[in-house]
C-alpha cells in the first residue's frame, strides 16, 4: 500500500514536471526578447495538500506560528496557477498552496463531511449537525475541548455546558475531523469600570450604601423625584370641538401603600402644551369612592382655548401649582374643529409583479361608517414612475407619469381595474399607483401602492406557498412548459443537488438550504429562503394553575422548542407542529423558546408568558351588533387570578368611533410583584475567519520541487552571487538596473553610486525610476543598505540593452562584491556627499507638468498635481520638493505651456520660479533630508522600469490628464429642473453602466460634450465618467466622445423627450482617428485647470469648444430662417462693414454701406456683432 502511495506520488510530480517543461518552452519562446521583465512571479502550479487533524487544530485555535512548511509531504492535487480551479474533493482538511514572489502562501480548505448549526438558547451550547445534503446527523463523535459530547436523542440535539474561553469543537463523522471555532458576542460597556467593581458595587448588597452616596456626590444630579401617585384618567374621546363637553373619570392610588387616596374633593387645573405655562383653575371634582373620580366640562368661548392644539387636565391638591406632591394624575386631549371622515377607501392587487400578457388587476373598495359601499365614488387612478431597474432596449423613453384613468366605482363590492401592458415602456421598472377617491360630498381619500412591471418576455416565476415553491415558466405572460434545471446550495454556497425539471412544478423545501437556482436557456431566477419570512408564530398564555403554548408553523419548519421557569430549563424537545399544555403551579415568569433553521442558518423566536397574580380578568357578555338608537343589556364580569368572582370592582366603560385615528386606551398600573427575565449568556457565534497565511519560502525544497529555479524571477531573487540579464533598452542608450537580494527578498538601496557619483537617493520627492543612463563600458556600483556599504566594480553595459542585476547580500555565499558594515544613519562624509547633489524645487506648477533636465537625466517633478501640492517632511507639510540627484550644472525647467528656463542646479538651496524670475533661498538646516535609514522607509524597486525620458513623462502626463478630464467636471453645466425637460441616461457598449469604465481594450472616455441641431450656441461638457447627463431640453442633440489618443466618437439623433427619462444604449460602431476638430477640442480641455483651480474665462472654452466641433459638422445649409436687421450707432447712423455671425460658428455675414445685413439662421441661437472700436 505504502509502495502504491509512493508511485502515485511520483506519477503526480513527473506528470507536473512534464507539463513545467512544456510551460518554460513556450514561455521562453514568447518571453525571450525580455525574460525578466516578463517573467512570471508566482509558480507554475498550486497544489493541494491533506491536513492532518492535529495541524488543523492549530489553525483553528490561530497557533500558526508553531506550524512550518514540514507539515506539506506529498499533494494529492495540483492545477496551474493562472486557470486555477478546486478540484473535487472528498471530505476532509486540506492546505491550498503556490509560491508567489518569496513567499509559500497557503490556505486553509474545509471540505466538511457535516455543518454546525448552533441552537442558542443563552444558557447552554445546544447544536444540530446536518450533512451535505442537509440530513440531520445523530452519530458523530463530538469534543467540546477535547470533552465528549453526547447526543440526546430525546431532544434530537446535542447539548453541553460551556465555560467563559472560545469553543473548538471536533465533530468526527464520516472518518473525517471537522472543526469549528465558536465565540461569544462581545458585550459592549460603557461604564469606566472593570466588570469585577461594577458588579460589586451594583449587584451585591454593597450597592445600598455606593447607589446614595453615588447620588448624593454626582455632578449630574437631578432634583427631579418622582409623583407619589398613579392611577389613570379617561376621556369619552380623544378629540374636541368648540363647545363639547368633556367627560373624563380618574382612578388614583398611592404608589407607597397601593391603596386609592382618601382625598373627598381635588382641584382641576386646565393647561396649554407650551413649556412653562401654568394653566388655570376651572373647578373641582369629588371623588365618589376612594380614589375615583368623575366629571364634566364644557369646553366654552369663556374658557380662550386655542384651535389645533393639545390640553392637559390635571387633578391637585392645591390650587398653588408649585405646593409639594401637588398634582395627582393628568391626562390630555386634543382640541381642534375637526372632522371625521365617514370613508374608507381600500386598493389592492392581485399581484406584485406583473409582465406583457399578463396583466396586473386593481380592486378599489369605499365603504361609509356602517361599512356599506358608497353609491356615488368616483376614482382617479395615477401612475408614476419610481425607479427603473433594467431597460430591454437599445433606446427606451419612461414618461414620469405612466398612466391616468378615471372611473366610477361600482354600487356593491370592488371595482376592478385592469391595467393595459401597452402603457408600459421596454423596461423593468418600479412605479406607484396613486388613486384619489371623490365623491359628491367633496370628500377625498388617498391610498397608493408600489408594483413592478418586468418586460422580459420569457420569465421564470418562483412563490413560496407555505412550505412548497411553486416554479411557472411565462411566455408573453402566458404559462407554458418549459425544461429547467433546478439547483440548491448550502450556506457556504456549496452546490448540494441539481436535477432536471419540467415547468411548470412544485415541491416540499427543505428549510437547511441556503437557495435554489432555477435556470432554463432563456431565464434564470432564484429562491433565497432568506427573503421569505419563516413565519412561525407563537402564542402563550397561563392560569393559575395551567400552562398553554401553541405554535403555528404553516411551512411545517421542523423546530427545538425549550421552556424555563426563570432560569430553569423545565421542559424541551422537537415538533413541526406544537400544542402545548402543562400543569403549573409556581410563580415567576415563564419564557418559551424556539430554535429552527431557515436558509441554513440558525434563527430563534422568544416568548415571555408572564406572572401576575394581582391581574384581573374581566369577561364581557355582549351582542355582536347594536342597531343605531337601540339598547340592549350588557353583562360584564370580574375574577381574580385564581377564577374567583371579585365583588366591588370599580368598573369603567368607554366606547369610540373607529373614525377616530388617535385614540388610545390608557395604561392601567399593576401592584403585585413584577417578576424579571431569565439570565442570558453572551449570544454564540460560528467564527467564519478564514485561515490563511504564507511560509518563508524555502528555497533549497521549493526551488526544486515547485520548479521555480526555472522562472527568471527567481533567478533573480536567488542568486547565489551575482544574478546578470540583458534586455533590450528602449533606445539606443545604455542603461543599469542594480539590485540587493539577500533570502529571495529585495532589500531597501538608500543611496545608489554609479562610479562615485550618486545616481538615486531614496527620500527625493520626484518621480523615481530605477534604471540609469550610463555609458557603455565598464562601470563601478556601491549601494548603501541599511546596515552595508556593497561595492562591486568592472559591471560591464553593452550599448542598447538594459542589464538588470542582483547581487546576493549573504556575505558568507557572495565572494565577488564587496561588503562593508554600517551605521544605520548616513556619516557625516556620506550626508555631505549625496546634499552635493540635491536642491529644493517650490512647487507652484499647478496642473502643469514640470520637468528638469540634464541632458538624457529627466525628473518629473509632480508626477500627480493633485495629491503632491503638499507633501510631508519630518512630520510637517511642505510645499516643497527634494529633486536630485543633479550634478551643479546648467539644468533646465520645463513648465508645459511656459518657455524654457535655465539655471544652475547648486545644492543647499531651493529654487522657486516665477515667471521672468528665479528665487533662489539658502535652505535652513544642516540637511534637506533625513540621515537616519529606516528598513521600510520604501517600496520594492520595480526592475521592469526604465530611465525616463520627455517623451515618457509626455505620456504619463497625458495618462493624468486623461484620468482628470474622465473624473473631474472642468465645466459647469446651467441648472435645469426637471419640470418640462427630460432626463437622459447613457450606457456605452463595453464600459461600465455606472463609471464609463472601459472594459477590455476599449478606450478611456475622456470628455462627453452634447450639441445640438437647432443651435450651435448651444453645449454641456461632462467628464467621461458620466452616465447620467441630467435633465435637458425636449429636443434632437448630438453627443461628442472624445476618447483617448484624441480619437473620438459623434453618436446623432439623441433625442429627449420631456417629463420623463430617456435612455440611449451607445455603441462606438466607427471611432474617428484624431483630426483637426479633437486636436482643438483636446487642447482646450488639457489647458483646463484641475479642480479647485482658478479659471480666468469659461464662456471662452467653451465658445471654442462650439467652433472646433460646429466647423466641421454643422450643416448650414439647414439654416432655412432668414434674418434681417441694421447696425447703427449712437446716432442711428448705419454702420457699413460690421461682422455679423451665428455664436459658435464662423458663419456670418457683414452690414452694407448702410448698416443693413441679412442672415440665414438655425431655429435657435445667437448673434455675435463685431466692428472695431465697438464692443462685441
Amino acid at each position: 500500500m505504502l509502495g502504491a502511495k509512493a508511485s502515485a506520488t511520483k506519477n503526480l510530480f513527473m506528470k507536473t514536471f512534464t507539463a513545467l517543461l512544456l510551460a518554460v518552452f513556450s514561455f521562453y519562446i514568447c518571453q525571450a526578447q525580455k525574460p525578466l521583465t516578463n517573467s512570471r512571479t508566482s509558480g507554475y502550479y498550486t497544489y493541494i495538500y491533506p491536513l492532518k487533524d492535529a495541524d488543523a487544530e492549530l489553525l483553528y485555535k490561530g497557533e500558526q506560528s508553531k506550524i512550518t512548511d514540514k507539515l506539506l509531504l506529498r499533494p494529492i492535487d495540483s492545477a496551474l496557477t493562472d486557470n486555477f480551479k478546486l478540484p473535487q474533493l472528498a471530505p476532509g482538511n486540506y492546505l491550498k498552496v503556490s509560491a508567489g514572489y518569496n513567499k509559500l502562501n497557503y490556505e486553509l480548505i474545509e471540505n466538511h463531511s457535516a455543518f454546525l448549526n448552533i441552537l442558542d438558547n443563552r444558557k447552554d451550547l445546544r447544536f444540530v449537525l446536518l450533512d451535505i445534503n442537509g440530513t440531520p446527523v445523530n452519530n458523530a463523535l463530538v469534543y467540546l475541548n477535547k470533552k465528549k459530547v453526547e447526543y440526546d436523542a430525546g431532544l434530537q440535539l446535542y447539548h453541553t455546558r460551556y465555560g467563559k474561553k472560545d469553543l473548538l469543537l471536533k465533530v468526527v463523522y464520516a472518518g473525517v475531523a471537522n472543526y469549528f471555532t465558536v465565540t461569544k458576542q462581545e458585550q459592549y460597556h460603557y461604564s469606566q469600570w472593570p466588570a469585577f467593581w461594577r458588579k460589586l458595587a451594583y449587584h451585591t448588597p454593597l450597592s445600598y450604601i455606593w447607589v446614595p452616596v453615588k447620588n448624593l456626590f454626582s455632578k449630574n444630579h437631578n432634583s427631579y423625584r418622582p409623583s407619589p401617585y398613579t392611577g389613570y384618567m379617561v376621556f369619552n374621546k380623544p378629540m374636541y370641538k368648540p363647545g363639547d363637553t368633556v367627560k373624563f373619570k380618574a382612578y388614583i392610588f398611592n404608589k407607597n401603600n397601593k391603596m386609592p387616596v382618601k382625598q373627598k374633593s381635588l382641584f382641576v387645573r386646565l393647561r396649554g402644551s407650551q413649556y412653562g405655562e401654568k394653566g388655570k383653575i376651572i373647578g373641582t371634582v369629588k371623588s365618589y369612592r376612594d380614589g375615583a373620580f368623575e366629571s364634566t366640562l364644557v369646553l366654552s368661548d369663556s374658557l380662550k382655548l386655542t384651535l389645533d392644539a393639545n390640553y392637559t387636565l390635571s387633578l391637585e391638591n392645591s390650587p398653588i401649582e408649585t405646593a409639594k406632591d401637588n398634582v395627582l394624575l393628568s391626562g390630555y386631549f386634543r382640541y381642534e374643529e375637526y372632522e371625521l371622515k365617514s370613508v374608507k377607501f381600500s386598493l389592492r392587487s392581485d399581484q406584485e409583479e406583473h409582465s406583457p400578457g399578463n396583466p396586473v388587476s386593481l380592486y378599489l373598495k369605499a365603504v361609509d361608517e356602517n361599512d356599506l359601499p358608497v353609491a356615488d365614488g368616483r376614482a382617479e387612478i395615477t401612475l408614476h414612475t419610481r425607479n427603473i431597474e433594467t431597460y430591454h432596449s437599445d433606446k427606451v423613453f419612461v414618461p414620469d407619469t405612466l398612466w391616468r384613468h378615471q372611473l366610477q366605482l361600482d354600487a356593491v363590492g370592488e371595482t376592478k381595474l385592469i391595467i393595459p401592458d401597452s402603457i408600459f415602456p421596454k423596461a423593468t421598472l418600479r412605479y406607484e399607483v396613486e388613486a384619489l377617491f371623490l365623491n359628491s360630498n367633496n370628500e377625498q381619500q388617498r391610498q397608493s401602492k408600489q408594483l413592478t412591471f418586468n418586460d422580459e418576455a420569457e420569465k421564470i416565476d418562483v412563490k413560496l406557498d407555505q412550505d412548497t415553491l411553486k416554479i411557472n415558466y411565462r411566455l408573453n405572460g402566458k404559462e407554458i412548459t418549459k425544461g429547467a434545471t433546478i439547483t440548491s446550495y448550502n450556506l457556504n454556497n456549496d452546490s448540494i443537488a441539481a436535477a432536471n425539471i419540467t415547468l411548470p412544478a412544485k415541491f416540499v423545501i427543505n428549510p437547511h438550504i441556503k437557495k435554489y437556482d432555477i435556470e432554463s436557456d432563456k431565464d434564470m431566477a432564484f429562491a433565497e429562503l432568506k427573503d421569505y419570512a419563516p413565519n412561525i408564530t407563537t402564542s402563550a398564555y397561563r392560569t393559575n394553575d395551567s400552562l398553554f403554548i401553541q405554535v403555528d408553523n404553516p411551512r411545517h419548519i421542523p423546530f427545538w422548542y425549550t421552556v424555563f421557569s426563570g432560569n430553569k430549563m423545565i421542559d424541551g424537545g422537537k415538533a413541526t407542529d406544537l400544542y402545548y399544555k402543562k400543569q403549573y403551579h409556581h410563580q415567576g415568569n415563564v419564557f418559551m423558546l424556539i430554535n429552527y433553521i431557515w436558509g441554513g442558518e440558525s434563527k430563534s423566536d422568544e416568548v415571555a408568558i408572564i406572572y401576575r397574580d394581582h391581574l384581573l380578568s374581566i369577561d364581557v357578555n355582549q351582542p355582536v351588533a347594536v342597531n343605531p338608537g337601540q339598547k340592549v343589556p350588557v353583562e360584564i364580569t370580574v375574577k381574580d387570578a385564581l377564577g374567583k368572582p371579585v365583588a366591588d370592582a370599580d368598573l369603567t366603560a368607554m366606547a369610540v368611533t373607529s373614525k377616530f385615528k388617535n385614540f388610545y386606551v390608557p395604561s392601567i398600573p399593576y401592584f403585585g410583584r413584577l417578576y424579571g427575565s431569565r439570565k442570558l449568556k453572551r449570544k454564540l457565534e460560528i467564527d467564519d475567519k478564514a485561515e490563511n497565511g504564507a511560509f518563508e519560502l524555502n528555497w533549497k525544497r521549493w526551488g526544486r520541487d515547485m520548479g521555480l529555479d526555472s522562472i527568471v524571477y527567481y533567478q533573480f531573487t536567488h542568486p547565489t552571487d551575482i544574478f546578470r540579464i540583458e534586455e533590450p533598452a528602449p533606445d539606443t542608450s545604455a542603461q543599469i538596473a542594480p539590485f540587493i537580494v539577500k533570502n529571495g527578498n529585495v532589500l531597501p538601496v538608500h543611496v545608489l553610486y554609479i562610479d562615485r557619483v550618486p545616481v538615486y537617493f531614496s527620500q527625493a520627492g520626484q518621480l523615481q525610476r530605477y534604471s540609469f543612463i550610463v555609458s557603455p563600458g565598464k562601470h563601478s556600483l556601491i549601494f548603501r543598505t541599511l546596515n552595508q556599504n556593497i561595492s562591486l566594480d568592472n559591471v560591464v553595459v553593452t550599448k542598447g540593452k538594459k542589464l538588470i542585476l542582483s547581487i546576493n547580500a549573504d556575505t558568507v555565499l557572495n565572494h565577488i562584491a564587496q561588503f562593508k558594515k554600517m551605521p544605520d544613519s548616513l556619516t557625516t562624509y556620506e550626508a555631505r556627499l549625496v546634499d552635493q547633489y540635491m536642491i529644493k524645487v517650490v512647487d507652484n506648477f499647478g496642473d502643469k507638468m514640470a520637468t528638469l533636465n540634464q541632458g538624457d537625466h529627466v525628473i518629473l517633478l509632480n508626477p500627480n498635481p493633485q495629491t503632491n501640492n503638499y507633501r510631508f517632511n519630518y512630520g510637517y507639510r511642505e510645499n516643497q520638493i527634494l529633486a536630485g540627484p543633479l550634478v551643479s550644472n546648467t539644468t533646465s525647467l520645463e513648465v508645459r505651456g511656459e518657455p524654457v528656463r535655465y539655471f544652475t542646479a547648486e545644492s543647499d538651496y531651493s529654487f522657486e520660479f516665477q515667471p521672468g524670475l528665479i528665487k533662489q533661498k539658502s535652505i535652513p538646516g544642516k540637511y534637506p533630508f533625513d540621515t537616519h535609514l529606516y528598513a521600510n522607509n520604501q517600496s520594492f524597486p520595480d526592475y521592469r522600469q526604465y530611465a525616463l525620458t520627455l517623451k515618457e513623462a509626455d505620456t504619463l502626463w497625458q495618462h493624468y490628464l486623461d484620468e482628470r478630464a474622465h473624473s473631474t467636471a472642468s465645466f459647469k453645466n446651467k441648472y435645469l429642473p426637471a419640470r418640462g425637460n427630460g432626463k437622459l441616461l447613457i450606457s456605452v457598449n463595453g464600459y461600465n453602466t455606472i463609471s464609463n469604465q472601459a472594459y477590455g481594450q476599449l478606450p478611456i472616455i475622456k470628455n462627453i460634450i452634447v450639441y445640438r441641431y437647432d443651435n450651435p450656441d448651444y453645449i454641456r461638457v461632462y467628464p467621461g465618467a458620466t452616465t447620467d447627463m441630467g435633465y435637458l431640453e425636449p429636443g434632437n442633440y448630438r453627443l461628442f466622445f472624445l476618447l483617448k489618443n484624441d480619437a473620438y466618437y459623434i453618436q446623432n439623433d439623441v433625442v429627449v423627450q420631456g417629463e420623463g427619462i430617456n435612455y440611449k444604449k451607445i455603441t462606438f460602431s466607427k471611432i474617428r482617428p484624431r483630426d483637426s476638430v479633437s486636436i482643438k477640442i483636446a487642447a482646450i480641455t488639457n489647458s483646463l485647470p484641475g479642480e479647485g483651480g482658478i479659471r480666468n474665462d469659461e464662456d471662452a472654452d467653451k465658445l471654442k469648444l462650439k467652433e472646433a466641433f460646429n466647423a466641421q459638422y454643422l450643416d448650414n445649409s439647414n439654416f432655412k430662417n432668414e434674418m434681417r436687421g441694421q447696425v447703427v450707432d449712437k446716432q442711428q447712423v448705419g454702420l457699413p462693414g460690421v461682422a455679423i455671425l451665428i455664436k459658435g460658428t464662423k458663419y456670418g455675414t457683414v452690414t452694407d454701406i448702410n448698416g443693413n445685413f441679412k442672415i440665414h439662421v438655425p431655429g435657435e441661437g445667437r448673434l455675435t456683432v463685431a466692428f472695431i472700436g465697438f464692443q462685441t
